[in-house]
Protein backbone atom coordinates (compact mmCIF):
# COMPACT_ATOMS: atom_id res chain seq x y z
CA UNK A 1 0.00 0.00 0.00
CA UNK A 2 1.21 3.30 -1.13
CA UNK A 3 1.74 5.61 2.06
CA UNK A 4 3.42 8.90 1.55
CA UNK A 5 3.87 11.38 -1.88
CA UNK A 6 7.04 12.14 -3.62
CA UNK A 7 6.32 15.99 -5.40
CA UNK A 8 8.63 16.58 -8.11
CA UNK A 9 8.85 19.71 -10.48
CA UNK A 10 8.93 18.11 -13.70
CA UNK A 11 8.33 14.87 -15.26
CA UNK A 12 11.83 14.34 -15.87
CA UNK A 13 12.55 14.36 -11.92
CA UNK A 14 9.47 12.02 -11.69
CA UNK A 15 11.47 9.92 -13.86
CA UNK A 16 14.38 10.09 -11.77
CA UNK A 17 13.38 8.88 -8.82
CA UNK A 18 11.28 6.25 -10.07
CA UNK A 19 14.56 4.85 -11.28
CA UNK A 20 16.67 5.67 -8.42
CA UNK A 21 14.60 5.06 -5.46
CA UNK A 22 14.82 1.27 -4.06
CA UNK A 23 12.13 -0.89 -4.62
CA UNK A 24 11.15 -1.12 -1.21
CA UNK A 25 10.64 2.56 -0.94
CA UNK A 26 9.27 3.13 -4.67
CA UNK A 27 6.52 0.75 -4.66
CA UNK A 28 4.98 2.38 -1.11
CA UNK A 29 5.14 5.98 -2.56
CA UNK A 30 3.53 7.83 -5.17
CA UNK A 31 6.17 9.81 -7.87
CA UNK A 32 4.02 13.08 -9.05
CA UNK A 33 5.02 16.55 -10.56
CA UNK A 34 4.03 19.38 -10.56
CA UNK A 35 4.12 21.90 -13.98
CA UNK A 36 6.72 23.60 -12.73
CA UNK A 37 7.88 24.79 -9.15
CA UNK A 38 4.55 26.92 -7.85
CA UNK A 39 2.68 23.95 -9.07
CA UNK A 40 4.63 21.35 -7.01
CA UNK A 41 4.57 23.68 -3.61
CA UNK A 42 0.72 23.91 -4.65
CA UNK A 43 0.44 20.10 -5.00
CA UNK A 44 2.41 19.35 -1.95
CA UNK A 45 0.26 21.74 -0.11
CA UNK A 46 -2.96 20.39 -1.18
CA UNK A 47 -1.90 17.13 -0.79
CA UNK A 48 -1.24 17.33 3.14
CA UNK A 49 -4.24 19.34 3.46
CA UNK A 50 -6.76 17.75 1.34
CA UNK A 51 -5.35 13.83 1.54
CA UNK A 52 -3.60 14.27 4.98
CA UNK A 53 -0.70 11.84 3.50
CA UNK A 54 3.11 12.24 4.82
CA UNK A 55 4.78 14.40 1.62
CA UNK A 56 8.15 14.56 0.30
CA UNK A 57 8.95 18.22 -2.17
CA UNK A 58 11.67 18.13 -3.75
CA UNK A 59 12.22 21.29 -5.84
CA UNK A 60 15.88 22.77 -7.74
CA UNK A 61 17.50 25.60 -5.22
CA UNK A 62 18.41 27.38 -8.51
CA UNK A 63 21.55 28.22 -6.43
CA UNK A 64 24.50 26.94 -4.70
CA UNK A 65 24.31 29.89 -1.74
CA UNK A 66 23.80 27.77 1.12
CA UNK A 67 21.88 31.05 2.73
CA UNK A 68 19.95 31.29 -0.37
CA UNK A 69 19.00 27.48 0.04
CA UNK A 70 18.33 27.53 3.60
CA UNK A 71 16.12 30.65 3.32
CA UNK A 72 14.13 29.12 0.15
CA UNK A 73 13.82 25.92 2.46
CA UNK A 74 12.36 27.62 5.36
CA UNK A 75 9.57 29.87 2.94
CA UNK A 76 8.69 26.37 1.45
CA UNK A 77 8.60 24.37 4.88
CA UNK A 78 6.56 27.47 6.45
CA UNK A 79 4.08 27.22 3.58
CA UNK A 80 3.53 23.51 3.75
CA UNK A 81 3.57 23.83 7.34
CA UNK A 82 0.10 26.24 7.43
CA UNK A 83 -1.32 23.81 5.00
CA UNK A 84 -0.43 20.27 7.41
CA UNK A 85 -3.10 19.13 10.07
CA UNK A 86 0.17 17.88 11.84
CA UNK A 87 1.31 15.51 9.06
CA UNK A 88 4.71 14.83 8.03
CA UNK A 89 6.37 16.29 5.60
CA UNK A 90 10.03 17.19 4.73
CA UNK A 91 11.43 19.60 1.78
CA UNK A 92 14.63 18.94 -0.09
CA UNK A 93 15.88 21.36 -2.07
CA UNK A 94 18.24 19.79 -5.00
CA UNK A 95 21.53 22.25 -5.06
CA UNK A 96 21.72 23.46 -7.90
CA UNK A 97 19.77 21.53 -9.91
CA UNK A 98 18.26 17.72 -9.35
CA UNK A 99 20.39 16.64 -12.67
CA UNK A 100 23.27 17.04 -9.48
CA UNK A 101 22.92 13.29 -9.14
CA UNK A 102 24.22 12.42 -12.42
CA UNK A 103 27.44 13.99 -11.50
CA UNK A 104 28.17 11.66 -8.77
CA UNK A 105 29.72 9.32 -11.04
CA UNK A 106 32.47 11.04 -13.08
CA UNK A 107 33.46 7.81 -14.86
CA UNK A 108 29.89 7.15 -16.18
CA UNK A 109 29.57 10.52 -17.51
CA UNK A 110 32.73 10.48 -19.07
CA UNK A 111 32.10 7.30 -20.77
CA UNK A 112 28.87 8.45 -22.20
CA UNK A 113 30.27 11.92 -23.18
CA UNK A 114 32.94 9.58 -25.08
CA UNK A 115 35.99 12.17 -23.44
CA UNK A 116 37.79 13.02 -20.32
CA UNK A 117 36.88 16.35 -18.31
CA UNK A 118 39.50 18.53 -16.52
CA UNK A 119 39.18 19.32 -12.92
CA UNK A 120 37.54 22.79 -14.07
CA UNK A 121 35.30 21.26 -16.57
CA UNK A 122 34.08 19.16 -13.62
CA UNK A 123 33.77 22.37 -11.01
CA UNK A 124 31.86 24.28 -13.78
CA UNK A 125 29.76 21.38 -14.40
CA UNK A 126 28.34 20.96 -10.94
CA UNK A 127 27.25 24.86 -10.87
CA UNK A 128 24.90 24.00 -14.03
CA UNK A 129 24.55 20.49 -14.26
CA UNK A 130 21.44 20.13 -16.56
CA UNK A 131 23.21 22.71 -19.14
CA UNK A 132 26.18 20.68 -18.98
CA UNK A 133 24.57 17.34 -19.44
CA UNK A 134 22.72 18.87 -22.16
CA UNK A 135 25.96 20.36 -23.95
CA UNK A 136 27.92 17.22 -23.70
CA UNK A 137 25.36 14.65 -24.46
CA UNK A 138 23.62 17.17 -27.32
CA UNK A 139 20.14 16.87 -25.85
CA UNK A 140 17.94 19.42 -25.04
CA UNK A 141 14.90 17.85 -23.92
CA UNK A 142 15.92 14.00 -22.96
CA UNK A 143 18.82 14.87 -20.60
CA UNK A 144 17.47 12.73 -17.89
CA UNK A 145 16.14 9.57 -19.92
CA UNK A 146 19.15 9.19 -22.07
CA UNK A 147 21.31 9.23 -18.64
CA UNK A 148 18.56 6.93 -17.14
CA UNK A 149 18.65 4.48 -20.03
CA UNK A 150 22.41 4.58 -19.78
CA UNK A 151 23.03 3.62 -16.07
CA UNK A 152 24.58 0.69 -15.71
CA UNK A 153 23.82 -0.96 -11.58
CA UNK A 154 27.76 1.02 -10.99
CA UNK A 155 26.38 4.49 -12.18
CA UNK A 156 23.10 3.93 -10.36
CA UNK A 157 24.71 3.03 -6.76
CA UNK A 158 26.52 6.34 -7.18
CA UNK A 159 23.70 8.28 -7.76
CA UNK A 160 22.22 6.67 -4.76
CA UNK A 161 25.00 8.08 -3.01
CA UNK A 162 24.28 11.65 -3.38
CA UNK A 163 23.39 13.43 -0.19
CA UNK A 164 20.06 14.40 -1.68
CA UNK A 165 18.88 11.04 -2.51
CA UNK A 166 19.81 9.59 0.63
CA UNK A 167 18.10 12.50 2.40
CA UNK A 168 14.72 11.67 0.74
CA UNK A 169 15.40 8.14 1.27
CA UNK A 170 15.79 8.17 4.69
CA UNK A 171 12.38 10.74 5.14
CA UNK A 172 10.51 8.22 3.26
CA UNK A 173 11.58 5.17 4.82
CA UNK A 174 11.07 6.77 8.52
CA UNK A 175 7.21 7.95 7.29
CA UNK A 176 7.05 4.26 5.97
CA UNK A 177 8.07 2.85 8.92
CA UNK A 178 5.94 4.99 11.00
CA UNK A 179 9.18 6.19 12.70
CA UNK A 180 8.14 10.02 11.47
Amino acid sequence: MKKVYLVTQHKSDTAIFEKLLSEKIVDKVFVVEGAGRSSARSLAASILAVKQRPVALIVDADTTDADDIQAQKYMLRELLYRASPGIPFEVFLAAPEIEAVFLQDRSFIERLANRQFSDAEWQAAALHPKKFLSDILKEEDQVSAKILEKSDEHAIHAMQKHPLLSDVCNFLSSVIDGKN
